[in-house]
């Protein structure tokens, strides 16, 4: 019995040697060897495209985020220069002066890149910049019915300068009641473009360090992944 058993051991043996010796074994083993460095190259693979991926979304934002931040930087230095400083300088109970208002698209970058305010983490920062962008078109629409206002009380006191001895008593009483109206009117809508500027600056600036902060931020992690 046991010498059956031993020859059992022996035929097994040889078996698989002769299994492990056959091309079919060789090519079965280069075939799992290929399988595992072809998985391994493929992850390998994956991890080095993640990682581009990774580094192109952090340049694209820090290209994005520095072009806002370089608009946003110019148009409230140009605004505050042109009509900031002279709001904050009116006094109570005065009308706001003529502006000349342009008509020209001030808002190119922020037009062409406005989804990439998704990627900012921080929501203080997010809506500095949407409120600014609104307010700035808001307040260009303001100075525009304010200079349409101003328009209509000077036609009507050269009307009244050009009439006078022409009206009756009581349609120049009308007249200049009216002018009167206008004027409070004038003076009330200051109150407006006075508060408007006030928040457009002061989001300007909310919007400007946030992006900073955000520019920063990026550029250390761009900076670990190329040192990764």
């Amino acid at each position: 019995m046991f010498k059956g058993i031993g020859n059992l051991k022996m035929c097994s043996f040889n078996t698989i040697e002769n299994f492990l010796d056959s091309s079919f074994a060789a090519s079965l083993l280069g075939a799992i060897i290929g399988a595992c460095g072809s998985w391994y190259g493929a992850k390998l693979s994956n991890r080095a495209n993640e990682k581009n991926r990774k580094i192109e979304s952090c340049e694209r934002r820090v290209r994005e985020f520095t072009a806002i931040k370089c608009e946003l930087d110019y148009l409230l230095e140009r605004y505050f220069n042109v009509y900031g400083s002279e709001i904050i300088n009116t006094e109570d109970g005065q009308p706001i002066e003529e502006f000349s208002v342009s008509k020209e698209g001030y808002f190119v970058v922020f037009s062409n890149n406005s989804s990439c305010v998704g990627d900012i983490k921080s929501k203080n920062t997010q809506e500095g910049i949407i409120k600014s962008y609104i307010l700035a078109r808001a307040i260009m629409e303001e100075f525009d019915i304010n200079n349409k206002m101003i328009k209509k009380i000077e036609t009507k006191k050269e009307f009244l300068k050009e009439n006078a001895l022409k009206l009756e008593a009581n349609e120049e009483k009308n007249i200049r009641f009216n002018l009167k109206q206008d004027e409070r009117s004038l003076v009330a809508y200051a109150q407006v473009i006075k508060k408007d500027n006030h928040t457009l600056i002061e989001c300007a600036h909310i919007a400007i360090s946030g992006l900073e902060k955000e520019i920063q931020e990026v550029e250390q992690e761009l900076e670990i992944l190329l040192h990764s």
